[in-house]
């Protein structure tokens, strides 16, 4: 009697070190891959007031997730039905014209968020970057103008998010990505100046950086 109960403890015990091991099975990563591929796609808005500007958006696609995935309703792919969305920070760093070009350099900060549930109520902070910016404005008309952007970003930190039951992780550690960018913008108030740009783009996987 005592060694079948002795062997009842032993599998109850290994079924439970199976159960934790499931718990700690490391999440799966999206947003990475070879060097050269897209890791995500995004469209957005930028708000221009003087050497400040904010952007916020939504992901469009994300490689390693359908793109299903990212709309609770995918047949109406909008800011109101997307599950990850971004927003950032900049700050013009400098300023160049050769007219009809206006070239500005500038430092971000941002983040893209990610809801579990339909809607977007109670999103986590999936991961946080640093970002270096190029922008080209090409004067097209008063007031209008064709906008290109490139950059460089890091991630910076990033947390375990759950899409439809199931744990990912956004990004790599030390790995450069290099945005780009492109819109339309309109200039409303040249004094400021306070411009509106309306963007598409896409985070391309770059290299791994040196460790410090």
């Amino acid at each position: 009697m005592k060694k079948i109960q002795t062997l009842a403890v032993l599998v109850c015990l290994a079924f439970a070190g199976q159960l934790a091991a499931d718990d700690q099975a490391p999440p799966t990563s999206v947003g990475t891959g070879r060097s050269g591929q897209t890791a995500w796609e995004f469209v957005g808005t930028i708000q221009q007031n003087g050497v400040d500007m904010t952007m916020s958006g939504y992901v469009t696609a994300l490689a390693g997730l359908a793109e299903t995935q990212l709309f609770t309703d995918p047949t109406v792919r909008s800011d109101a039905t997307a599950r990850c969305k971004f927003s950032a920070t900049a700050k013009m760093t400098t300023r160049n014209v050769v007219s009809p070009l206006f070239v500005l350099n500038a430092n971000a900060t941002g983040k893209i968020s990610c809801a579990a549930n339909s809607g977007f109520a109670g999103p986590t902070v999936v991961a946080s970057f640093d970002t270096k910016y190029q922008t080209i404005v090409d004067v097209t008309a008063a007031g209008k103008g064709r906008f290109e952007a490139t950059g460089e970003t890091v991630r910076t930190d990033a947390q375990n998010f759950t899409l439809d039951g199931v744990t990912y992780r956004l990004g790599e550690a030390n790995r450069l990505l290099r945005i780009q960018m492109t819109g339309d913008a309109t200039l409303t108030d040249p004094s400021g100046p306070i411009s509106t740009i309306v963007v598409a783009g896409r985070a391309v996987i770059g290299d791994y950086l040196p460790q410090p």
